[in-house]
């Protein structure tokens, strides 16, 4: 019975652990849930702001005085609240932000013609958005003013910004114009209404003519302190409307050490200068000025000055006694023509205006006679020309002329150029610089020389910062290689020296500057024929067996040419006119007229002056002329 009873709980504890059902209240085990993941959010999406937008002209136009407005619309896709700016230093424009409108509210007047790019820029805190606009204000004729001109308004010296026209006046009612590099002198006068007219003298295009002028309509149209805009009109001419502003204590600069007059460079040699500014040493200046030739009669001469210079500013002149001019006069009861020479005694030099490429001067000057002179000269006479001998004032210019530091001469190459040696020539009256017609560089030191009129010479050289030194029997000369404004030629310059024995070895001293081109051009016959050469005082034409020479003057001459092999053409000069192209007679001179070079716009001409016996001058010319 108990062996029953253990087998039967055996049973029941086997089931159990089996999993299997029973009869008793045991708790059964529950399986396990599946597991779950809980889901991540998604990100959430960032807004995309829009930069904002403006609206309006790229480009305008609006005329001087009477101005204008600009509107621009203002968006933005998000309605942000949005923020201008406009970058501009112009007084004349201001804007306002109303909303989404940007109005430029612009009001030049006019000194304000001219371009202008406008930047602005939007932004609504977090993106911005630039726009440009082109403003050009335009000149407006019908609000032109009308000052009265005075010698108080334009004193001084004044220029456009470029230089293509400056304008000089001095207290005396004198105007010297430098317009697109041409100089002209302008007269202010006043008319029998008490208006002030102004002229421009031919003294410059015609030097020998201080006479004749031209109306020229010159108006101030508006004006401001140490500004004037203007209409400059010569006689037909186009008309120039600008803005000039004056210049505040100009004075020279170093860069004037070497200079020459202003205006055009026509022929060879042509007179220079050197300066010291700063007075390391006395400066010599070429100039030229209005003097007179007879008691009613100026004309546009040179004259080499003799100054001292500090910081720019002239301190003191001594007098150029080798510098002597001649004039004349008629005796007023004999009417008999008299002649006399004089010096210039510079008093003062004031500059007007000064820049890198011109300096202006007002001149106030005196004659002085010379002691030949006050000897020969009675009392009564000299009293007759007292007037002439009065100070007077005139303006002038000259422009720099700059070391050719770049250039590198060739060598086995000839040059044409005119060089005044240290060595000299001597007369029983004086002596003088020999002068080079041609040089010719051997090597890296060995030099040829032409000596005028016709010698050949050899010279040893060596160059160094645009500086040559050639040394001829023991004597060393230096030759500046320099570079002349407005020019693309290089220009060699010297000093020519003569010695007067009779004044008591009074020495002149003259800087002169002469091209220093290559020889490449030969002439031919062709050249020459059916052409005409045009210079600054006289033009020639040729035809098959004559050539016209016409001065400017309006006297002409007439000769036979016959070409010869080394490129030139001789003119044998007839006495009275030719009959069938032929001269029945000629006088005692033959002048050689040669095309040495051409250039881009012009022609390199040498003329020598030949006498009977063909004996030539111990000198030449070098000049550039146009072709016709």
């Amino acid at each position: 019975m108990i062996r029953n009873l253990l087998i039967a709980s055996a049973i029941s504890v086997t089931l159990s652990g089996c999993g299997g059902s029973s009869n008793n209240t045991q708790e059964q085990t529950q399986p396990a849930p599946p597991k779950t993941s809980t889901p991540t959010p998604a990100p959430t999406k960032p807004s995309i702001n829009t930069a904002p937008e403006i609206t309006g002209e790229t480009s305008s136009e609006i005329l001087a005085v009477t101005g204008g407005e600009i509107v621009f619309a203002l968006s933005d896709s998000e309605g942000d609240s949005l923020d201008v700016s406009v970058e501009h230093n112009l007084e004349w424009m201001s804007y306002t932000q109303n909303d989404n409108i940007l109005t430029l509210k612009l009001q030049p007047g006019l000194f304000d013609i001219g371009d202008y790019d406008i930047r602005i820029t939007l932004s609504d805190g977090k993106d911005s958005t630039e726009h440009s606009i082109a403003i050009s204000v335009k000149d407006n004729p019908d609000e032109w003013g009308a000052y009265p001109l005075s010698k108080e308004m334009l004193f001084g010296g004044w220029s456009n910004k470029d230089e293509s026209l400056i304008l000089a006046f001095n207290k005396v009612n004198q105007g010297l114009v430098i317009n697109e590099g041409q100089i002209e002198q302008i007269s202010l006068e006043q008319n029998e209404h008490g208006e002030v007219q102004t002229y421009l003298l031919s003294c410059y295009a015609t030097p020998t003519d201080c006479v004749n002028k031209s109306a020229l309509d010159f108006q101030v149209i508006a004006k401001e302190e140490n500004k004037i805009r203007i209409q400059y009109k010569p006689l037909g001419q186009n008309a120039t409307v600008t803005t000039l502003a004056k210049q505040i204590a100009p004075a020279m600069t170093d860069k004037f050490k070497y200079n020459r007059p202003a205006g055009e460079l026509t022929y060879m040699p042509f007179p220079a200068g050197y300066v010291s500014v700063d007075g390391e040493f006395e400066s010599l200046m070429s100039v030229r000025l209005i003097a007179p030739n007879t008691v009613d009669q100026t004309s546009n001469q040179l004259f080499i000055i003799k100054a001292e210079f500090d910081k720019g500013l002239f301190t003191k002149s001594s007098l150029n006694t080798a510098d002597s001019k001649k004039a004349s006069f008629n005796h007023k009861d004999s009417g008999e023509k008299i002649y006399y020479d004089y010096y210039n005694q510079y008093n003062k030099i004031d500059v007007l205006y000064s820049s890198e490429n011109y300096t202006v001067f007002d001149i106030n000057f005196e004659n002085v006679l010379t002691a030949q002179t006050e000897s020969w000269l009675s009392e009564e006479e000299k009293e007759q020309i007292r007037p002439l001998l009065a100070p007077r004032h005139s303006l002038t210019a000259i422009q720099p002329l700059t070391k050719a530091t770049d250039y590198i001469p060739k060598k086995n190459t000839t040059y044409l150029t005119q060089i005044f040696l240290e060595n000299q020539s001597e007369t029983p009256s004086s002596s003088r610089s020999h002068i080079s017609q041609e040089i010719t560089l051997l090597d890296d030191s060995e030099a040829d020389l032409v000596i005028a009129p016709n010698t050949l010479s050899h010279a040893t050289y060596t160059i160094e910062d645009a500086e040559m030194s050639i040394e001829l029997d023991s004597q060393t000369t230096k030759v500046q290689l320099l570079n002349s404004p407005q020019s693309e030629h290089i220009y060699a310059l010297t000093t020519y020296s003569r010695t007067y024995n009779y004044y008591i070895f009074e020495t002149s001293k003259r800087p002169l500057l002469s091209i220093f081109s290559e020889q490449n051009y030969q002439a031919l016959e062709q050249d020459y024929l059916n052409s005409t050469y045009i210079m600054e005082n006289y033009k020639v034409e040729f035809t098959d067996k004559i050539a016209v020479r016409t001065h400017s003057s309006g006297n002409t001459q007439v000769g036979e040419v016959t070409y010869l092999e080394n490129g030139s053409m001789d003119i044998r000069w007839c006495n009275g006119e030719p009959l069938n192209q032929a001269c029945e007679s000629f006088t005692s001179i033959t002048m050689n007229f040669k095309v040495e070079n051409k250039f881009k716009d012009n022609y390199l001409i040498r003329t020598k002056t030949k006498y009977s016996g063909n004996i030539e001058r111990p000198y030449s010319h070098l000049m550039f002329a146009t072709k016709q």
